[in-house]
């Protein structure tokens, strides 16, 4: 697969009417997984020639796969969406260079990047597909996944990418500590700067009860707020270098109205007190947690 930094190299040299035709295929994603090639003649005018040496390019920069059967089509690459995406974070003077990729996730990537002004940002670019569909379908709500035409993967990181930023930036409003989200386009989005890394990553913390205490105490700010993680886990619960507590994912975010809140709470709240507790040592009293700070009981078998 080609890196968003390759891509992002790129941009530059790409021509018009490369863009143009591009721009067509993947405004067709929702009608088409394979865009006739007669179809890209018809609309831009050009000569069959002349879009079959476009296609070729957009190839050569691994952005779109070309078929010869049962038609002659173009399929547009994750690639491709990048692609099109940097260009509009570019024209928009938001992203003007990509740098080193800086986290790998089951759904997502985050690359260090630069704004107009030197200033340092990441970019989160959803990547679904990396795990079963099944399994998305499952945690997630970003499409009817009982439709019997669902959009192709690359639309699905598009409804991720909106989701989360629209719950990034009500959380932010809430004063949640989440990283502040500048902006979304296509499957990316736009935040400011990570410095540090994963709480998984981190080999030692000098107070991981404290650290503990925070976390639940952001988890508590969301949940006041309507919010619930739904998927809370060492993966995704960001250390900066001086120890502050930034809860980075939320695409599976759960409302407080809808009725599987309180289960999805009590994992997120069970899970990470599990996790400190096998490699920290730290004990906590779950059940007093979800009582004091969250006004829950625990349910319990038989009773």
């Amino acid at each position: 697969m080609v890196t968003l930094r390759e891509t992002a190299s790129h941009i530059k040299e790409v021509r018009e009417e490369e863009w143009r035709v591009l721009s067509i295929i993947e405004r067709n994603l929702g009608r088409y997984e394979r865009f006739p090639v007669e179809r890209i003649v018809r609309i831009t005018g050009y000569s069959k020639e002349f879009v079959d040496e476009v296609i070729r390019r957009l190839a050569e920069y691994g952005w779109v796969e070309r078929f010869l059967q049962p038609y002659e089509s173009v399929r547009l690459l994750t690639s491709g969406a990048d692609a099109i995406a940097l260009r509009m974070l570019a024209e928009k003077n938001i992203v003007v260079g990509v740098g080193r990729q800086i986290g790998v996730g089951k759904e997502s990537d985050v690359y260090e990047a630069i704004g107009p002004d030197g200033n340092r940002l990441s970019l989160k670019v959803f990547r679904l597909g990396r795990i079963s569909f099944r399994d998305i379908a499952r945690k997630r709500d970003y499409f009817d996944a009982s439709a019997p035409n669902r959009p192709s993967w690359i639309l699905r990181n598009y409804m991720a990418a909106r989701k989360e930023f629209r719950v990034l930036k009500y959380l932010y409003r809430c004063g949640v500590s989440v990283p502040k989200p500048i902006a979304n386009v296509k499957h990316i989005i736009v935040m400011e700067e990570l410095d540090g890394d994963i709480l998984i990553n981190v080999r030692d913390l000098p107070d991981p009860r404290g650290i503990l205490e925070r976390i639940i105490e952001e988890v508590r700010k969301a949940y006041d707020a309507g919010v619930v993680n739904g998927d809370l886990s060492p993966f995704n619960i960001f250390i900066t270098r001086d120890y502050r507590v930034i809860i980075i994912d939320w695409p599976q975010a759960i409302y407080r109205d809808k009725g599987a809140h309180e289960d999805a709470l009590i994992r997120d709240v069970t899970y990470i007190a599990q996790y400190f507790s096998k490699k920290y040592g730290v004990s906590v009293d779950v059940e007093s947690v979800l009582r004091e700070k969250f006004g829950l009981e625990l349910r319990r078998e038989g009773g």
